[in-house]
C-alpha cells in the first residue's frame, strides 16, 4: 500500500466534468486509457499529462472516502 492510500478510501467512478475539477482541487484522480493507468496529485510523484483524447475518451475516477 502506497503512503497515501488509506484503507477506508476507494477509488469511485465519475464523469469527466467532476474529473477535471477534482484535479484543479487537488484531489487524487485516475485515468484508465489505453489499457493503461494515469495519475494525478498523487504526493511527491510528478503528474501524468494530460490529452485531449485522454479527456474524450478515458475512464475517470476519484480517490475518496468510502461510502
Amino acid at each position: 500500500m502506497e503512503e497515501w492510500q488509506h484503507c477506508a478510501k476507494e477509488w469511485v467512478w465519475i464523469p469527466v466534468e467532476t474529473a477535471v475539477e477534482n484535479i484543479v482541487a487537488g484531489s487524487i484522480v485516475k485515468c484508465q486509457y489505453r489499457g493503461r493507468e494515469y495519475y494525478f496529485n498523487i504526493p511527491n510523484q510528478a503528474d501524468s499529462k494530460l490529452s485531449l483524447k485522454m479527456i474524450k475518451t478515458g475512464k475517470w475516477s476519484v480517490y475518496t472516502w468510502s461510502s
